[in-house]
């Protein structure tokens, strides 16, 4: 399928393809709990915590029993990650910018959450839906004999863009959905809601003072100022 993208010389659509499919791509094997370089970031913080969520959301929304695996990435970036299975791994260069249990929480909530809605299956089926309807497209456009190849793939890949756009927008829409469900998990969890607030907004400065960027239209993730501002409001009406 890739070979036929090539074949068809779509500008900058498997990059972008490649970064909106990433969720299919088999999981690395999870980490120890608490690897040497990070142990020092208050390991009993992190084992309070996460037993904790772990007895507060016990299912997801379907009522199906997740069983939680929460691990630290001997890794200094300000990343999360989570898998259908129930495993979470944060990295631990986020975990400086946590300051309470809650703050903490707030970082595993948001990748709970996404399991919680089981937004990787949503994700997987979206995405190689997208790149097999782009490589029909591209067959059929080829096959026509209406014009050079070239005409085929400007026209496919006119569509696959919009495609791709529409696929990158729907997942910022998860990431805002998985935001205000965290809310709701750790309120469950004994948590104020307020806290999710306090380490968004100290996240986004972090990565703008280190010229980081999202929010672009082929980017899953929305941008770190409106994720603060409709956190802020999801926050002050609960």
């Amino acid at each position: 399928m890739f070979r036929l993208l090539r074949q068809l010389h779509v500008p900058g659509l498997l990059t972008g393809l490649s970064l909106l499919c990433q969720c299919a791509t088999p999981p690395r094997p999870a980490t120890p709990s608490q690897p040497p370089a990070v142990r020092a970031a208050d390991p009993a913080r992190w084992d309070r915590v996460t037993t904790n969520l772990a007895a507060a959301v016990p299912v997801d929304d379907q009522g199906q029993a997740v069983r939680w695996q929460f691990s630290i990435r001997d890794a200094a970036g300000m990343n999360a990650l989570s898998w259908p299975d129930g495993r979470l791994e944060i990295n631990g260069g986020i975990l400086p910018f946590v300051r309470s249990d809650a703050e903490l929480a707030a970082v595993l909530t948001h990748e709970m959450a996404h399991v919680f809605h089981r937004h990787h299956r949503i994700q997987i089926v979206e995405s190689w839906t997208t790149l097999l309807a782009g490589a029909a497209l591209g067959v059929v456009l080829g096959q026509q004999g209406n014009g050079p190849l070239t005409s085929a793939a400007g026209a496919s890949g006119a569509i696959l863009t919009v495609n791709v756009t529409a696929l990158a927008a729907r997942r910022r829409a998860r990431e805002f959905e998985a935001d205000a469900t965290s809310l709701d998990l750790l309120r469950r969890a004994g948590y104020p809601p307020q806290a999710a607030v306090g380490f968004w907004e100290r996240y986004a400065r972090a990565r703008t003072a280190t010229g980081q960027r999202n929010g672009r239209w082929w980017q899953a993730h929305p941008p770190d100022t409106e994720r603060v501002r409709r956190l802020q409001q999801l926050a002050a009406a609960r």
